[in-house]
């Protein structure tokens, strides 16, 4: 499995993962693949990274008014991660690295960059 984003033609750029042959860097109907790095990544990207992690675990990512930066919290069986609408990108990202340093996270696919956030945002650091 590569990490790549797929630029499409009126530059709109979706991030997913690919499994791609070697050679070959045309997806599914002709689309092109660009590769990326984890230093490559801005903080947008790294943000959405982190939504599509949530996801795939079940965990709902909600923004709102917040008189503080928000949190996870588990409700009605679920795990929410609340975050203050009004927060940066980064401060969005921090918060979110936080959060998820509280789940096993050794068995789960993760790209560098969202590790490295992780663990620059755990609680035992």
């Amino acid at each position: 499995m590569l990490r790549c984003i797929k630029a499409t033609r009126n530059c709109d750029v979706r991030v997913g993962i690919r499994s791609v042959l070697p050679g070959r860097f045309q997806g599914r109907r002709g689309e092109r693949f660009v590769f990326i790095s984890a230093c490559d990544m801005d903080s947008t990207t790294l943000l959405q990274e982190f939504e599509d992690l949530a996801e795939r675990m079940s965990i709902r990512v909600r923004y709102g008014k917040l008189d503080g930066d928000g949190g996870l919290c588990r409700y009605r069986g679920r795990y929410h991660i609340v975050i203050n609408k009004r927060l940066d990108t980064d401060s969005r990202i921090n918060l979110l690295g936080r959060a998820f340093s509280e789940f096993p996270l050794e068995n789960v696919f993760l790209i560098p960059a969202v590790r490295e956030a992780i663990d620059r945002n755990s609680n035992g650091s």
